[in-house]
């Protein structure tokens, strides 16, 4: 029997196993994009780099507020492998509540849908953020995190 230490047995070191194992397999399909493990985790690596460098730290909160998407599932992704604490929030929360789950989990960072901006804006209004970032636009490619992972990555 094979003993995995705790640090290996996480979601970010099983996508690591299997991006070594399975690199040209489909690991996710959204739409008309499609994801191999290999370009997953290195896309997932590039996004969890950007949010460092950004500031945040080892088991800082960010908040993920959005609609399912891959675009979701990378941040998610990046922010485990970053070593982040994700704050997952359903995409319907109106802005007042989307605040409270800021407040209340005392968040670093938001990356949410372009397309919930009108509820991240006042949420996060006066808050102690250091990060914020997006995804689903084409605008703005510095803080597009889908933009950011489909750079220079293999087809």
């Amino acid at each position: 029997m094979m003993t995995i230490s705790p640090q290996a047995n996480t979601i970010s070191a099983a996508l690591s196993r299997s991006a070594r194992k399975n690199a040209t397999s489909v690991a996710l399909k959204y739409l008309d994009r499609q994801w191999t493990y290999q370009t997953l985790n290195l896309a997932v690596n590039k996004i969890a780099n950007h949010l460092l460098k950004q500031g945040l730290k080892k088991g800082d909160r960010v908040v993920a507020y959005g609609k399912n998407s891959d675009a979701y599932v990378l941040a998610w992704l990046a922010i485990l492998r970053a070593g982040l604490v994700h704050v997952p929030t359903n995409f319907a929360l109106s802005a007042e509540e989307l605040r409270y789950v800021v407040q209340q989990s005392e968040a670093s960072g938001i990356i949410s849908d372009l397309s919930l901006a009108a509820n991240v804006e006042p949420a996060i209004k006066n808050t102690n953020l250091i990060f914020k970032a997006h995804f689903h636009s084409s605008e703005a490619k510095e803080t597009d995190i889908l933009q950011l992972a489909l750079a220079d990555l293999p087809k």
